[in-house]
């Protein structure tokens, strides 16, 4: 008996709380503004050329970026990440957003004429200009990456936080 009572009062618990989860929800902020399902677009974030895809819904804008870096020998990168709205000003789903996202941050020699990408992940500031046709975004981004070591072991470069610079123009399907 005493090994299942802690099991069943977790479960009982865990039943009343599932039963009000509505009430903790947060309340959408875009919940009155028209978008596209889904945009698609072009954009450049530090050195990495992208197309992107995003999704908008009343609660945040959803995206992924895939692309090639300009720099070294042209390693294709993936970044995802999500946006929350802080404050809103205008019409639309104008304003400032707060989010979370990883992927390829950079490239950064490692030998002779031999390149490695560097993941990361960290917060994402931006303002984003929203409507039924058209995303546009501006944002900065704070990361933590990884450390590069070359193939001796050796570290190349230390991991320590980036800032990332990044505009994405996007068009409503």
């Amino acid at each position: 008996m005493r090994k299942i009572y802690p099991f069943v009062v977790i479960l009982g618990t865990a039943n009343i709380a599932h039963a009000e989860w509505s009430d903790y929800l947060p309340e959408p902020k875009l919940k009155d503004v028209k978008s596209a399902p889904v945009y698609v677009g072009v954009g450049v974030s530090n050195k990495l050329m992208h197309l992107n895809a995003e999704y908008a819904n009343q609660y945040a804008i959803g995206y992924v970026k895939a692309g090639a870096f300009w720099n070294g020998d042209n390693d294709i990168g993936v970044q995802a990440g999500v946006r929350f709205p802080v404050h809103l000003n205008g019409k639309d789903g104008n304003g400032f957003y707060v989010g979370v996202m990883a992927g390829q941050i950079e490239t950064n020699p490692v030998a002779f004429n031999e390149y490695d990408v560097r993941l990361g992940a960290g917060v994402d500031f931006s303002y984003v200009k929203m409507s039924d046709a058209r995303i546009s975004t501006f944002s900065v981004g704070v990361l933590g990456v990884e450390k590069v070591e070359a193939p001796d072991g050796r570290t190349i470069e230390q991991a320590k936080p980036r800032l990332q610079f990044s505009y994405t123009m996007s068009f409503g399907l």
